[in-house]
């Protein structure tokens, strides 16, 4: 049975749109945090088999937590299994293993990744009162610091503790996506880390650099092909640091990017993995991009109907038992997955719309 066979029904009112962010976020508590405190990157949704533990989106989990709009014993709940993923990541961070994936890209060292553990190490020990997981995602701070003060820049890889990387992707070979670390670096900044404020300016900067006249962000060097996903990375990023400083002009690059995104919506409501900006043909439909769309639209106000691509992420929904429901990293496939991410950012997106108050989320809360 494929996923949209037992979706949900499009949701209808703000109110609707409410709930579904609570059972979003019962699901990252009940099913995505292993036994170990790691964060699955997803859980098939057939098998109810999980994948492997992922300290990037273990870091998304604890920023996840840490901007909880909930009360009572489902804060309670959630700040519990804050503290076991953080303690899972305080020992890699201590056993120096930080490699996006044990056993995978020769144990490569992705800085995004790094960024996404500090600041959600950071902002979850700042809302639950824990100051080791706060120093902890100090260190982490300090380390991309230091990279941009020898680099100029935020590479893709850590090069100083780690093979470069044999693949050839956004994720080597971009800089949209490393404009997100702004937001761990301006949270370090407001905690006094010296010279995090300069580090997060330089990584906009390289950024915006590859910001087309159309609006887009160019997500890997030299290709003709936009990924929307690192390209809205690129869009949190500048709304985080245009925020952080009070930089209209980067919040009206960010807004230029996100018009171009919405020139990509497809009839569904959703938005394709990429966009081939020489022949126009695009990727499959993909939900993380399309929850941090709303998002995106959200936190910079912008005069988009958000209907079609709201209910398209409510009626790809996953029931799950007793556990909440998730989102699929895309539908169609012949193995579903429950996918870690694309919830968590669907629930902010949800929130965020149930509210219509997208402006007053701290820019340290953006998943």
């Amino acid at each position: 049975m494929g996923a949209t066979a037992q979706a949900a029904a499009p949701m209808t009112s703000v109110d609707d749109a409410e709930l579904l962010a609570r059972d979003l976020r019962r699901w990252v508590v009940n099913d995505a945090v292993s036994p170990n405190g790691g964060v699955f990157a997803w859980v098939d949704h057939h098998s109810g088999q999980p994948a492997y533990e992922y300290p990037e989106i273990s870091g998304y989990a604890l920023t996840h937590f840490a901007g909880s709009p909930l009360q009572g014993d489902d804060l309670r709940s959630e700040g519990e299994a804050g503290v076991n993923v953080a303690s899972w990541l305080e020992k890699l961070v201590n056993d120096e293993r930080l490699a996006a994936k044990e056993g995978w890209d020769d144990q490569a060292v992705y800085n995004f990744d790094i960024a996404m553990m500090a600041n959600g190490m950071m902002t979850f020990g700042l809302r639950f009162g824990h100051d080791r997981f706060v120093e902890c995602g100090l260190k982490l701070a300090s380390r991309l610091v230091a990279q941009v003060g020898r680099h100029g820049y935020l590479p893709a890889i850590d090069d100083h503790i780690s093979p470069v990387s044999q693949r050839s992707a956004w994720s080597t070979q971009g800089f949209s996506h490393l404009i997100k670390p702004a937001q761990c670096l301006s949270t370090a900044a407001g905690l006094g880390l010296a010279g995090a404020g300069d580090a997060a300016a330089a990584v906009v900067a390289k950024g915006l650099a590859g910001q087309g006249p159309d609006g887009h962000i160019e997500t890997r060097v030299g290709d003709e092909a936009v990924m929307l996903h690192p390209h809205l990375y690129g869009v949190e990023g500048l709304w985080v640091h245009g925020k952080a400083v009070g930089d209209e002009a980067t919040l009206e690059r960010a807004r230029q990017a996100v018009e171009w995104a919405h020139r990509q919506i497809l009839p569904t409501g959703g938005f394709p993995r990429y966009v081939n900006l020489v022949d126009g043909s695009v990727g499959p439909e993909q939900f993380d991009l399309t929850a941090q769309f709303v998002r995106a639209v959200l936190l910079l106000d912008l005069d988009v109907d958000l209907t079609a691509t709201v209910e398209r992420l409510s009626s790809v929904s996953l029931p799950v038992p007793g556990k909440g429901r998730a989102i699929p990293y895309q539908t169609g496939q012949e193995v579903v997955h429950r996918n870690a991410w694309a919830t968590m950012f669907a629930a902010q997106a949800l929130e965020l719309y149930s509210s219509r108050a997208g402006s007053s989320l701290e820019w340290r809360h953006l998943v």
